[in-house]
């Protein structure tokens, strides 16, 4: 058996900019250059000057609602420079953010909101009608900043409210119990992480960062802070399918993007070698399969990174090359950044030996406060860190696998649940199987991914019937879309009369993706 490996393999501490808010890297970059441009979108474009006198004036409209430090806010807008102005101002005035998605369901939104309890709420005008206000003071987000415009109201500068251990922001994920659950992040964790890949990629004014992400998801936060701390351009898509490659293709070449976190699944169905622009790239959000590798990093450079929104974003980089070692099973997801820590445990919650698997558990500055309003959930994924010697630190439990390799990087094996990837978006498949078993002509019900070809993977449901009539398709999806997000509603509803089952009595997931059952 081969030994424990060295403790420095754990991760590291290092310098970054620890005394301050993630909004105040941006006021720094408007101070010292406030005509560059900070968001551009298809049709128009904010300097870094107006959208802090922007975001400033609003801030303290935000102020008078009793937004301050530790309180909420919700922002219901479409990807526009307003959505960015709203972002800010919440920073400025203290307070933590969550973007609500206008293309969620009403009943998911309505979830999420409800669960928020929020202080206010910011709203476009095309949705002001979209949610109940819960309490929260409603802040029409167009009309108030052409009043404020009106009003000559300018408060540009620092926005001094708030501390690095405050909550920034808060991301909710799809959740195993039917339910989504919301996750509590704060600046410290997220200063640390723009700050690392900042470095690492050498991003800043001239540069043009493509904002791909929903805005619902974590890497969104990543890619606005990554591009306003740095004063590289952030470069709004406009009104696309990000997901079809041919637009996202073109969507690069035209706006002369240098540098875009993309999922592989798209990356596989692309044509690197036209994207001149491109200058760095960073998987995110799935296995980095070493086709792309060989393709992408050919004149750009490629980094694979890893990390769950438990612990803002991403917690470990590994730089690919065309060519090398892995040219097997693929890169490894490198080594924790730093102030991160990275643990590989046993059962026994020990450390595990070079070469054998792992649960990941991750510690460090990053890992969030905990989960908004589940206790439950608290005591079960963040634990106490027995290794990091440091009265209250805590890590989390990732739930993946994973082994060192000998030369100190991490190799992903999988995950020990049913949560899965798909197009680099993370869905718990107990969600989707709650879903389908409120169906009230439905009785047992699975999901699964199912590979149709390279690049091309669907959400497969498999369902028995609970009655003699069974549902159609047609009505299984309209009962999905009332409550699930477009991302997570099955492409296909297999109907099989009893759901295979191992010797030992669990469901036969495998049985299920065979020929004979699905075809």
């Amino acid at each position: 058996m081969k030994g424990l490996p060295p403790s420095r393999w754990s991760g590291s501490d290092g310098r970054y900019p620890d005394s301050c808010c993630i909004q105040e890297l941006f006021e720094r970059q408007a101070s010292r250059n406030p005509e560059a441009i900070a968001i551009e979108s298809s049709d128009r474009s904010l300097s870094y000057g107006e959208l802090d006198r922007k975001a400033g004036a609003l801030a303290e409209r935000l102020k008078k609602a009793g937004l301050g430090p530790e309180f909420r806010a919700g922002i219901l807008a479409d990807r526009t420079p307003e959505l960015f102005v709203a972002i800010l101002a919440v920073l400025k005035a203290g307070g933590c953010y969550l973007c609500l998605d206008p293309c969620y369901p009403q009943e998911r939104l309505l979830q999420i909101w409800e669960d928020l309890r929020a202080r206010v709420l910011i709203v476009s005008d095309a949705y002001k009608d979209r949610l109940p206000s819960f309490g929260a003071e409603l802040v029409p987000l167009e009309k108030t900043l052409v009043e404020l415009a009106d009003g000559g109201t300018s408060a540009a500068g620092p926005s001094g409210s708030g501390f690095p251990d405050h909550l920034a922001y808060i991301i909710f994920t799809s959740g195993s119990t039917g339910r989504p659950k919301g996750i509590l992040l704060q600046h410290r964790g997220l200063c640390n992480l723009v700050h690392v890949s900042n470095q690492l990629l050498g991003l800043g004014p001239g540069d043009r960062l493509l904002q791909f992400a929903a805005l619902s998801f974590d890497v969104f936060v990543w890619e606005t802070f990554m591009a306003l701390s740095s004063g590289a351009t952030l470069v709004l898509p406009g009104s696309v399918d990000r997901f079809l490659a041919a637009m996202l293709e073109q969507v690069l070449r035209q706006r002369r993007i240098t540098v875009a976190l993309l999922p592989p699944s798209l990356m596989t169905l692309m044509s690197p070698e036209s994207l001149t622009d491109l200058r760095a790239v960073i998987s995110v959000g799935e296995r980095l399969p070493n086709e792309v590798v060989r393709r992408w990093a050919k004149g750009r450079r490629l980094i694979n990174g890893y990390g769950p929104a438990e612990a803002t974003i991403t917690v470990s980089f590994f730089e690919t090359q065309p060519e090398g070692e892995y040219a097997v099973q693929g890169p490894p997801i490198g080594k924790p950044i730093q102030n991160v820590r990275l643990y590989l445990l046993g059962s026994d919650r020990q450390p595990v030996p070079v070469g054998e698997p792992g649960e990941v558990f991750i510690g460090g500055i990053q890992t969030a406060r905990g989960y908004l309003n589940r206790p439950e959930l608290d005591q079960e994924r963040f634990l106490a860190d027995p290794f990091i010697g440091r009265s209250g630190a805590r890590m989390y439990r990732t739930g993946d696998l994973a082994r060192w390799r000998t030369d100190g990087h991490i190799e992903f094996l999988g995950r020990q649940d049913s949560q899965v990837k798909l197009r680099g978006i993370r869905i718990e498949l107990g969600e989707i199987e709650a879903v389908l078993r409120s169906h009230p002509f439905v009785g047992e019900a699975v999901a699964l991914i199912r590979q149709e070809r390279p690049g091309r993977a669907q959400l497969v449901a498999f369902f028995s019937p609970s009655q003699e009539n069974p549902p159609s398709r047609r009505d299984l999806r309209r009962h999905m879309e009332q409550s699930l997000p477009s991302y997570m509603v099955p492409e296909d509803y297999v109907m099989v009369r009893e759901l295979p089952r191992t010797p030992n009595g669990k469901l036969d997931r495998d049985a299920l993706l065979k020929e004979n059952i699905h075809g």
